[in-house]
């Protein structure tokens, strides 16, 4: 039914086309871009508005001016479909771009039925259900309300039943009572012949909340108002990013590799990768890059682009990047060394004049053709592309990782520009190493324009014939199992999330119980969050009789190895090995560490302890996970104990970092002169160099520490699980135990789920 639909996406930030692929997006607010785009019927077409950063009579200007010039075209008005696209936790401006949207659609006599609330995005655990949004946080669904989320400054919110949240945010003009709903079971139970039912009542711009946790729910509800469409009534969606994916027609989603991006002829060898943002994250993420050693590094000094030799400068760093592109890939990034000053304008112009010059030098080098062009940061994604590239119309491929991370080729640019791939990577966005293993994959892509012969690898016969059951499907474990099934593993794959399940279909057989997944399997691998967790998947919570919630010791047997890779402290795993004596021997205990984008690219850390045979027998799935899988002990609690000793270190390094900061702060020096003169002496590590960038932010902008990489929670967890392994041993651990107590002391005040920088905050004394 989307075949005759053309759907016009105003984008209220530039990640909204994360769920999509093969669809043109509009760097520049020309509507003719759009308008051309268009024009055949089927088509869609995103338009960057960035108006989540505009105040609202600004938005709602431009909203209607763009709109204005796309609807002068009597073509482009055929079966036009608006969507509003903005934020999956709510923020933005929920009522005043959805009207007005409505009222120029009302201008060229086009009357609006209804408004469409969708604002789920299924990637990242955001759903609705009974009408309520929720957001999952550290792997645990939570109303919206009770997020950080809810507390923005500019967009903040107080509800999360969305019928109340429409009521609160337009001050009582939308009420409550008068918002439609379309729930679940009026979508799976009645199907599309109730979901048109419902929008058939909606008349003067009703609006309608959709219900949705699983992506056949929203293709239900977007085939009814397409046939409401096609009976000539006009609705239009404010929606999160996962809607725009069955109003296109698409489903599934869009994962690059290095076989699926195209290099076009002409091209050099070499890419750039342009670093502009100043969030923590980055700069850790950049550290990863240098470290691999895969780059040339070309550094604008942020002092000299302020001073009179500035364009001298510049001529310099544009010929050095130049000539090393032709022998080399190279970043350009902005020195770490932010110049500040106590006038906001002053500080602003000296922002601009520093985003001025990477847009400068990326507009020089682009003749010279790079293969490719990764921009990292938001902003400076957005200002690459249309100001240094001079791209003003491109296409979305795919993502590096669902719903993250998104590559672009040019169709609408200069010569030396058309067809290159560019990708927006945010500044906030993926693991330590995600940036460098975007650029592995970018790298491999060009080594593959000229591929050489090669005889494949016959598959290891372990993995041709070992079946493997495999229990959770979290950040990590979804990524493992596709590392596994690329590997060429056999998994049956379950978790609690259907949706989970789901997105993992190409590369493991999904089921619907635990118990499925472990009957007959060679290899049993649990993958849960908490030792309470692991116990239920073994033994089931005695609580429930759903499908997935009853325990798998039944399916095991004495040939069944189990595979133990959650961090659940030595102790949980001992008691697991004592519950199933008598029903098998085989346990390998095998904690991770790495992060997503490595589980994703099998490079993660695995501390493995247990029997040889056992190990023995898991080898080759290790392996396929693994850069580095060492065997740290002979039993299981082994791997444990060297997973604890891990954190121990990582939560008294973070608590030292902030407790040094802190003191700093207190006596009256420059933060972030502090962090960059000490960060390259005696006193550097990683988690000063880490988490002390985030506490510097945090420091000048409490907003920062909402932008959670590793939750506060995280640690508390953990360093209680250092504090039972101490206590077993009768080892004292007094660092440990004043950095829990300082973890601790953070969840009392609400922290928990924060960035863990925030033990910054937390010793400085600053509760409010």
């Amino acid at each position: 039914m989307a075949d005759s639909r053309r759907l016009l996406v105003l984008d209220d930030d530039p990640t909204g086309s994360q769920c999509v692929a093969g669809i043109d997006v509009a760097f520049d607010l020309d509507p003719a871009i759009p308008t051309e785009v268009l024009a055949e019927p089927g088509s869609t077409c995103f338009v960057l508005t960035n108006t989540r950063a505009l105040d609202e009579a600004d938005a709602v200007s431009l909203t209607r001016r763009l709109l204005a010039g796309v609807l002068a075209d009597p073509v482009t008005r055929e079966g036009l479909h608006v969507v509003s696209r903005s934020d999956s936790t709510l923020r933005g401006h929920v009522i005043a771009e959805p009207a007005a949207i409505a009222d120029e659609l009302a201008a060229h006599d086009l009357a609006v039925d209804a408004i469409l609330l969708v604002p789920a995005m299924l990637e990242a655990g955001r759903y609705t259900e009974g009408d309520v949004h929720y957001a999952v946080v550290d792997g645990e669904p939570r109303r919206v309300e009770d997020t950080d989320f809810a507390r923005d400054a500019t967009f903040g919110y107080t509800h999360s039943d969305l019928r109340e949240f429409l009521e609160e945010r337009s001050g009582g003009a939308v009420r409550a009572a008068d918002v439609l709903s379309i729930g679940l079971d009026d979508i799976r139970t009645g199907g599309v012949d109730r979901v048109h039912e419902i929008l058939a009542a909606a008349r003067d711009r009703r609006w309608v909340v959709v219900n949705a946790t699983e992506y056949s729910d929203m293709e239900i509800v977007a085939e009814a108002v397409a046939r409401l469409e096609a009976e000539g009534r006009t609705l239009i969606s404010r929606c999160g990013p996962s809607f725009v994916r069955p109003l296109a027609g698409q489903s599934g989603a869009e994962v690059v590799g290095a076989d699926s991006i195209t290099i076009p002829e002409g091209r050099l060898d070499h890419g750039l990768v342009v670093v502009g943002s100043h969030v923590g994250l980055t700069t850790t993420q950049l550290r990863a890059v240098q470290e691999r050693g895969t780059l040339v590094e070309v550094e604008l000094q942020v002092p000299s682009l302020l001073d009179g030799r500035r364009e001298q400068y510049l001529d310099e760093v544009v010929e050095r990047l130049r000539e090393a592109l032709l022998e080399d890939d190279c970043v350009l990034y902005t020195s770490r060394d932010l110049v500040r000053t106590d006038d906001p304008a002053e500080s602003l112009a000296i922002a601009r004049s520093v985003s001025d010059a990477v847009v400068e030098v990326v507009r020089r080098v682009r003749s010279v053709k790079p293969a490719w062009v990764v921009a990292k940061g938001g902003i400076t994604s957005h200002e690459v592309a249309a100001n240094g590239l001079g791209i003003r119309r491109a296409r979305v491929e795919g993502q590096f990782w669902p719903g993250q991370v998104s590559l672009f080729s040019a169709q609408e640019a200069p010569e030396e520009v058309m067809g290159a791939p560019y990708v927006v990577f945010p500044g906030n966005v993926g693991g330590e190493q995600a940036l460098a293993d975007v650029v592995d994959r970018l790298t491999a892509a060009v080594a593959a324009v000229a591929p050489v012969a090669a005889v494949a690898p016959a598959p290891d016969a372990a993995r041709a014939t070992a079946t493997i059951g495999w229990i959770g499907l979290g950040a990590m474990g979804a990524p493992m199992v596709r590392t596994a099934g690329a590997a060429g593993f056999a998994v049956r794959a379950f978790d609690l999330s259907p949706d989970a399940r789901e997105a993992v279909a190409d590369a493991a057989t999904p089921v619907s119980s635990a118990l499925e997944a472990a009957t007959g399997a060679d290899i049993v691998v649990v993958m849960v969050a908490t030792p309470a967790q692991l116990e239920s998947v073994l033994f089931g919570d005695g609580t429930s009789n759903a499908p997935g919630t009853g325990g798998i010791v039944s399916a095991l047997t004495a040939d069944t190895t189990l595979l133990i890779m959650s961090t659940v402290g030595p102790a949980a795993i001992e008691e697991t090995v004592t519950a199933l004596d008598g029903i098998t021997t085989h346990v390998v205990d095998a904690p991770v560490s790495g992060g997503v984008a490595r589980a994703g690219t099998g490079d993660l850390l695995i501390m493995v302890g247990g029997a040889e045979p056992d190990v023995a027998a898991v080898r080759p799935l290790l392996d396929a996970l693994a850069a580095n899988a060492p065997v740290v002990g002979p039993r299981p609690g082994d791997g444990q104990r060297f997973k604890v000793v891990n954190q121990l270190l990582c939560g008294v390094h973070i608590a030292a970092a902030g407790e040094a900061l802190a003191l700093a702060d207190s006596m009256g020096l420059d933060l972030a002169q502090v962090h960059e003169v000490l960060n390259t002496g005696a006193a550097a590590s990683f988690m000063f160099g880490d988490r002390g960038g985030r506490m510097v932010e945090g420091a000048h902008d409490g907003a920062a520490f909402d932008e959670v990489r590793s939750a506060l929670s995280i640690f508390v967890k953990d360093m209680g699980l250092v504090s039972e392994a101490a206590r077993e041993v009768g080892q004292e651990v007094p660092l440990a135990a004043s950095a829990e107590a300082i973890y601790q002391c953070g969840s009392e005040l609400g922290h928990d789920r924060k960035d863990d920088s925030i033990v910054f905050d937390v010793l400085r004394g600053e509760k409010g």
